[in-house]
């Protein structure tokens, strides 16, 4: 459910816990996987794969997601590096960063948030299925200051 309150200017998504079944990712959490789920979810950790939900999706502001998104309603706080895909409505919040394209039929910006990538708009509401993103984790060499070779670097991989 959209809310508008009073003042006219501030949109939310309710989530309402007493309605149903609720996903939560806490933070200092971490997964690395796909999850597909019928409930709401709510995220404050790190996601490393894609997430889909048939409902609600909210992206706390200390969360940060590799992989696509795709929901019924969205309303991000934090970071998603991935493509989104919303049926309904996406809400980015202030100082939110969005670097991926967006597929919805109804999107709402707050100041101060950051989008680097394309808006679509399906105005049907009929939102395409996301394309397979790949996230891994690859050593890389890298020189440390006592002269040892280490690192890691977080690569993506796009199918169609």
């Amino acid at each position: 459910m959209l809310n508008k309150n009073s003042s006219n200017r501030d949109y939310d998504i309710v989530i309402d816990e007493a309605g149903g079944d609720i996903t939560y990712i806490p933070l200092g959490a971490s997964i690395e996987g796909n999850i597909i789920t019928s409930c709401t979810v709510i995220i404050n950790g790190t996601l490393k794969g894609d997430i889909k939900s048939d409902n609600k999706i909210l992206i706390g502001s200390q969360a940060e997601i590799f992989g696509n998104i795709s929901a019924s309603q969205l309303l991000i706080y934090g970071k998603v590096h991935g493509s989104v895909f919303v049926n309904d409505i996406i809400i980015l919040k202030e100082k939110c960063i969005v670097e991926s394209d967006i597929v919805t039929s109804k999107i709402i910006c707050e100041k101060n948030c950051t989008i680097s990538g394309h808006i679509h708009f399906a105005s049907d509401g009929a939102v395409p299925p996301p394309k397979k993103q790949i996230y891994e984790t690859v050593k890389t060499p890298a020189v440390t200051n006592d002269g040892s070779e280490s690192g890691s670097v977080l690569k993506k991989w796009d199918f169609i």
